[in-house]
C-alpha cells in the first residue's frame, strides 16, 4: 500500500508489519528522487497488505522532514541526516507519533551514491521479505553480519543506538545481485 500525506504525525502502523517513510525534503529533483517517485506506487503494491510506503506531498516535504528531525535521535545521527542531500527511507514498526529511536527498532536506508537503476530490485527485495512475514530489521542486520566483521563494515555507516542502524544500500545491492 502507498500513501501520500501532508504530515507523518498521523500515520499509524495498524495491521501492517512495517511503515516505510521516504523522506525527500528539498526541492532539488535529482535522478534518484525522480526514480524513487516513479517506483513508490509499485513498491506499495508489492508490499500488499503487509507494509505501507509513505511519502509527502511536495508542498509538505519540509514539514515532514522537521517531524523526522524532531525525533529523539542522538546528536551525531541527527547531524548526518541534516547533511544528507538525497532522499532516505526510515523503516519502523510502530505509529510515527509513538516512534522513539531510543526505544523502538528502526532502520534508515540512505540512497546517496546508490545506482538509480537498482531501486526496483531493492524495493522488490524489501517487499518480498515483508510479504513473507520475516523480520526486516533482522534481515538487514543479517546482511551486515553474514560476512566477516571487516567485510560487513562496508554496510554500516552509523550505528547510533542498539535499536537502529543506518544502512549503506550500495553494499547490500552488490550482495543481492550475486547468486
Amino acid at each position: 500500500m502507498s500513501e501520500i500525506v501532508s504530515t507523518f504525525s498521523r500515520v499509524t502502523v495498524g495491521d501492517f508489519n512495517y511503515l516505510f517513510f521516504v523522506i525527500a525534503w528539498n526541492d532539488y529533483m535529482t535522478p534518484m528522487r525522480e526514480e524513487l517517485n516513479k517506483q513508490l506506487m509499485a513498491f506499495g503494491a508489492d508490499l500488499s497488505i503487509k507494509g505501507k510506503v509513505i511519502s509527502s506531498y511536495d508542498q509538505a516535504s519540509h514539514r515532514v522532514y522537521q517531524e523526522v528531525l524532531k525525533k529523539n535521535w542522538n546528536k551525531d545521527f541527527r547531524s548526518s541526516i541534516e547533511e544528507e542531500h538525497e532522499p532516505f527511507m526510515l523503516i519502523i514498526d510502530v505509529d510515527f507519533e509513538e516512534f522513539d529511536p531510543q526505544q523502538h527498532r528502526w532502520t534508515v536506508i540512505r540512497f546517496s551514491g546508490y545506482p538509480v537503476d537498482s531501486i526496483p530490485k531493492f524495493f522488490h527485495q524489501l517487499a518480498l521479505i515483508t510479504r513473507k512475514n520475516k523480520d526486516i530489521f533482522s534481515y538487514l542486520r543479517w546482511l551486515t553480519t553474514k560476512k566477516t566483521v571487516a567485510e560487513s563494515a562496508k554496510y554500516i555507516e552509523i550505528k547510533p543506538e542498539i535499536f537502529g542502524v543506518s544502512i549503506n544500500v550500495n553494499a547490500i545491492i552488490e550482495d543481492l545481485a550475486q547468486p
